[in-house]
Formats: structure tokens, C-alpha cells, sequence
């Protein structure tokens, strides 16, 4: 009883110590800090401005190739749209606020362990593609056009993209990109100042003055 006991406790410390030491975890938690960067906060929306027009830059999650809108997480890889574009008909199963192609979301969601394509997934599977090709860092310290430069490869609609596809120039670009980060700091200046305002205070009950005799 105690050899099996023993070596339960040495398989228990074996799994914890393996979960412990994830890369998959220890990745999503660093790319889960970035989320809250406002800088790559700013980067995300033009990506998703550019990508799925300015109607939506702050959803599109659900939004597949042509803009048709999914009802569910399920099926989006199971659809591959068509449509006209310069004489051509064009496939393409890009889909989300992104529109990450299919192979290309297969091979992420499965280094980064995710489950689901979600609004969050999908957030973190972006981040990780600008840390992969090396823009991330240009983000984090503001230097927006060497970072399209490196992106340009990943998203179409980039300024120096060389899908033949539609793309915009470097001052739509930062001009966009201006104006979200603009707007993300003075959203969160406000709520600072709402979370830090004093709370009002109570009406305090008042004992009534002796009456006179």
C-alpha cells in the first residue's frame, strides 16, 4: 500500500508539474496582458476596420468573408463564400472580426490551445500573429508603420499587401489608428475618474430637537 501510494503521489507530481510548466498557458497568459495594451487595443480595431469595414470595428466577430453574419462559434470553418471581385470570383472561408482563413486559424487555435473562436480566442489568436511576424514589439512602443510593414503578409487590406486585393495607405492607416488609441485612453480616463468619484453620501437620520415646555 505504501509503494502504490508512493507512486501515486510521484504521478500527481509529475501532471501538476506538467501543467504547471504549459507553454500553451504560460503564451496566453503573456498574450491576455497584451489584450489590455491600449496601443494593441488601437492596432486591433484598424485590423478589424480595414478587414470588415468601418460599420463594425469594434465587433465583426461573427461577420464571415462578404460580410455575411453567422448564427454560432460552430460551423464558420465549414463555410467557404463566393463572390465577384474584379471580374473574378474569389473563394475564401476568412471569417471573425479578423477574417482568419481556415488553415491559418487551425494552426494557431492549436499552438495556443484554444477550444473555442470566440470574440476573447479570436483576440488572442491576432496578437499572437503580430508577435509571430515580429510586429508586435513596433506596437508596444508606437512605432505603427514599421508594424504594418511586417504585417502586411498576414492581413490583405494592409498598405503594402501583395494579395492584389484591396488595401488602404499607410496615412489611412495611422490616421485610423490614431483615433481609436485617442479614444480608448480618454474611455478609460473617464472610467478611472467614475471608479475613483467619492460615492454620495447618505442622508443621515436626524434626532428632533427637544420640544419646548
Amino acid at each position: 500500500m505504501r509503494t502504490h501510494g508512493y507512486f501515486c503521489a510521484l504521478l500527481l507530481g509529475c501532471l501538476t508539474g506538467q501543467l504547471a510548466a504549459d507553454p500553451t498557458s504560460d503564451l496566453r497568459a503573456t498574450l491576455t496582458k497584451h489584450c489590455k495594451n491600449a496601443r494593441v487595443s488601437a492596432f486591433l480595431r484598424v485590423i478589424a476596420s480595414l478587414e470588415i469595414g468601418d460599420q463594425e470595428p469594434f465587433a465583426g466577430y461573427l461577420t464571415h468573408y462578404t460580410k455575411a453574419q453567422a448564427d454560432s462559434w460552430a460551423s464558420h470553418t465549414e463555410r467557404n463564400i463566393g463572390a465577384q471581385y474584379r471580374g473574378k470570383e474569389l473563394w475564401s472561408t476568412a471569417f471573425g472580426r479578423y477574417q482568419f482563413l481556415r488553415k491559418t486559424w487551425e494552426d494557431v487555435s492549436k499552438k495556443l490551445g484554444l477550444k473555442t473562436i470566440g470574440p476573447r480566442e479570436q483576440d488572442l489568436a491576432a496578437i499572437y500573429l503580430l508577435l509571430d511576424c515580429g510586429a508586435l514589439d513596433y506596437i508596444l512602443r508606437g512605432q505603427i508603420r514599421v508594424a504594418v510593414r511586417l504585417a502586411r503578409n498576414i492581413w490583405a487590406s494592409f498598405p503594402g499587401s501583395p494579395y492584389g486585393q484591396k488595401t488602404y495607405s499607410i496615412a489611412e492607416f495611422e490616421k485610423k489608428y490614431k483615433m481609436f488609441y485617442r479614444k480608448i485612453l480618454e474611455n478609460r480616463k473617464i472610467r478611472a475618474q467614475a471608479a475613483g468619484a467619492p460615492a454620495p453620501r447618505r442622508a443621515t437620520k436626524t434626532k428632533p430637537l427637544p420640544r419646548k415646555r
